[in-house]
């Protein structure tokens, strides 16, 4: 069995007005959902993505007073995906926006890298296969063919490859490329596919606090017990399947401290 790339990155913050104009207002995002946390219905949580709300353009966020970040964790960058031209528009604009941006190079692809405002560390990155959606929507100000289409993927910091390949490998996901410490694994699809893994001593890694779980896509909710035995299989203890009315999952904690979904 294999996923179908990320459905959803969730992020805790501290300032959900800040967020809501972060990532509607600069990056073009649609607030898509408002809700809370089944098990914590003190806590906000905020969905953002393209206009459809398209598993793999989603990233949320919970927002409570009484919510512990994550500090242990690895996840270190949430990368969007935009059209192989857009990247001049994403550094004017951002620019313009006061926020400091630089370009970088990683396996051919090129990326913007920048902070939202709670300092979680993002990128933007040129892709030529990138679209969930043909029709044109008119939720953002942001031009159609400079827009963020979906996650491109994300960035790990590993002190433990070895837990880390075999997560992925669990989850179906292959190494496609190598370069110095940075190992790239994809999934088959066109969005939310790619992670990069960065080898790194323990001192050295370098996370992004409030990432708090990576939630993954497949095609059907009926394979949600298959899952649930691939993963109990490999070592790791998953959760009961949890409706969200709106979605099932099972939760699971990945060697490093992250929850995996």
């Amino acid at each position: 069995m294999k996923t179908l790339g990320i459905h959803h990155v969730s992020i805790n913050t501290d300032s959900p007005q800040a967020t809501i104009d972060f990532y509607t207002q600069i990056l073009g995002l649609r607030l898509i959902k408002q809700t809370v946390i089944y098990n914590q219905p003190e806590l906000l949580h905020l969905y953002f993505g393209d206009y459809y709300g398209s598993p793999g353009s989603i990233i949320s966020f919970i927002s409570g007073k009484q919510y512990v970040p994550n500090a242990d964790n690895t996840i270190s960058t949430i990368s969007f995906s935009v059209p192989e031209n857009a990247l001049g528009f994403w550094e004017e604009r951002l620019t313009y926006c006061g926020i400091a941006n630089q370009r970088i190079l990683r396996f051919s692809e090129e990326s913007l890298s920048f902070k939202d405002s709670s300092g979680t560390s993002l990128e933007i990155t040129a892709r030529r296969e990138h679209t969930l959606h043909n029709k044109e929507v008119s939720h953002s100000t942001i031009p159609s063919q400079f827009a963020i289409n979906g996650l491109a993927g994300i960035t790990l910091c590993s002190a433990h490859p070895d837990a880390t390949i075999k997560s992925l490998s669990v989850l179906g996901l292959t190494c496609i490329h190598s370069e110095g410490s940075i190992s790239r694994f994809s999934s088959a699809t066109t969005i939310g596919n790619i992670i990069d893994v960065t080898t790194v001593s323990s001192s050295d890694v370098v996370t992004s606090p409030s990432i708090h779980h990576i939630c993954w896509r497949i095609a059907e909710n009926d394979h949600l017990s298959d899952w649930q035995a691939t993963i109990y299989s490999h070592g790791y203890l998953p959760t009961e399947i949890i409706d969200y009315q709106y979605f099932k999952s099972i939760f699971s904690v990945h060697p490093e401290k992250f929850y995996l979904k």
